[in-house]
């Protein structure tokens, strides 16, 4: 979280400790299961991180995960982080946000407040879920998993990304079938010379005879 004084040490304690709970996976403990627990124990050292017993640090960090396992894709997440599955030149979003604009949204459908109200609501953006609280509200998983196909692109990405291209601009570059397109999509994000672009990282994986 790029807003918070130590949000880079926070993300990299996350991407560590996924890691290894990850690669500690038991034969017999299923992708999802070993998925969901590594996500927690992040959590968990992410907070710890913010509560040293000597002082109260300001941290978090969004995560999300894929595995691919014998031609299944399976995630994880926690924040406003996405991943996306591109196949057939269509992109789709498989992760939820985690942001405040979900619950305007439960308010919209009921009468609370109008769609204008949520549409310029000062905190829409907030966070409502991310590695670092003492326990984690909100995350998202797939169901089951899906079974890729050939040519399938996995895009793994953090705000920076979809907050500065649009979903054709983004399409657009996946369509180009370039030989790193994660590098292809940050460069064209970065030539849009926004003044508050934020920091963005991403990850695709594409898929030959799924």
């Amino acid at each position: 979280m790029g807003g918070l004084l130590c949000g880079d040490e926070a993300s990299r304690k996350a991407v560590q400790v996924f890691m290894r709970e990850y690669c500690h996976k038991k034969n017999i403990e299923a992708v999802s299961e070993t998925l969901w627990r590594a996500l927690k124990v992040a959590n968990t050292a992410v907070f710890d991180l913010a509560y040293d017993g000597v002082e109260e640090k300001d941290l978090g960090t969004t995560l999300i995960a894929a595995v691919i396992d014998t031609g299944k894709l399976y995630w994880v997440s926690a924040g406003d982080s996405r991943i996306y599955l591109f196949r057939n030149e269509v992109l789709q979003q498989l992760t939820r946000d985690h942001i405040y604009e979900n619950h305007l949204q439960l308010d919209v459908a009921s009468g609370r407040i109008s769609q204008k109200e949520a549409d310029n609501h000062p905190e829409r953006n907030h966070l409502t879920s991310y590695l670092g609280l003492m326990e984690l509200p909100e995350t998202d998983q797939c169901v089951k998993p899906l079974s890729l196909q050939n040519n399938d692109v996995v895009l793994l990405s953090t705000d920076g990304l979809f907050d500065t291209l649009c979903e054709s601009e983004i399409v657009a570059t996946l369509k180009r079938n370039s030989q790193n397109p994660a590098e292809e999509l940050v460069k064209e994000a970065l030539g849009h010379n926004n003044k508050y672009q934020d920091n963005i990282t991403v990850v695709t994986l594409s898929v030959f005879n799924a």
